[in-house]
């Protein structure tokens, strides 16, 4: 089985963003209660992630 050598710094890069991003505006919400994934064999995730400050 295939395994990418650079998932672990994809998933700390992800992490150090989200948190960045939340601190910067806590209050960030997500826009749709149903999120769109990208389907394939090679990759999987999100293919866009609407947000809405909540004021």
């Amino acid at each position: 089985m295939h395994h990418c050598v650079g998932a672990p710094l994809a998933r700390l890069e992800a992490q150090v963003a989200f948190t960045r991003l939340l601190s910067r505006f806590p209050r960030l919400s997500l826009a749709e209660d149903e999120l769109a994934w990208h389907e394939g064999i090679r990759i999987r995730g999100l293919t866009t992630l609407p947000v809405r400050p909540n004021e």
